[in-house]
């Protein structure tokens, strides 16, 4: 069962995931904390979960994942994990900030990215003296440069640089 869920099941199902790895079961009450919705809108994900086959649920009780619910909140808690290490390790974002914009960014991410994304932060852990290099240049860079242009200034000036570096003939296609 491999139907696509719309970014907000996938919510639920990840918050799911998260807080029956925790507390072995996850409760109405406190899934609703954990995505700060009322608890009937919660019922309403569940019901519709269970519907798919990636929870069991009955009114009044506890919610635990299925099998193939199991298998895709772990996916999903995956993804939001590699995205926040990447925000964090990579462009330097604190990490409140980089666990709010991975949860955006798990759900409009696709699978080619995802493992492009993996990759490149797998590469830099194996070279990690030249990362640790490399990634202080950058942040210095990142700093300086921020402090001194807007990011409206910086995009379009890269947009212009990418534009001249397209050969004529590629660009009339």
């Amino acid at each position: 069962m491999s139907e696509e869920l719309s970014e907000g099941l996938e919510r639920y199902l990840e918050a799911i995931y998260c807080i029956q790895d925790e507390k072995g079961a996850a409760r109405v009450k406190d899934i609703a904390a954990a995505l700060d919705v009322h608890k009937s809108t919660v019922t309403s994900a569940l019901h519709n979960l269970a519907d798919r086959g990636l929870v069991h649920y009955e009114p009044y009780e506890a919610a635990t994942l299925t099998g193939e619910g199991t298998r895709r909140g772990r996916q999903l808690a995956a993804r939001h994990r590699v995205l926040s290490r990447f925000l964090q390790d990579v462009l330097n974002v604190e990490a409140e900030r980089a666990d709010r914009n991975a949860c955006r960014m798990e759900h409009a991410v696709d699978e080619d990215v995802m493992k492009r994304t993996v990759c490149f932060l797998a590469f830099v852990r194996s070279h990690q003296k030249a990362a640790d290099d490399w990634l202080d240049d950058y942040r210095s860079f990142a700093r300086e440069r921020m402090e001194r242009r807007s990011c409206e200034e910086w995009i379009e000036e890269l947009v212009t640089t990418l534009d001249e570096a397209i050969p004529a003939d590629a660009k009339e296609e």
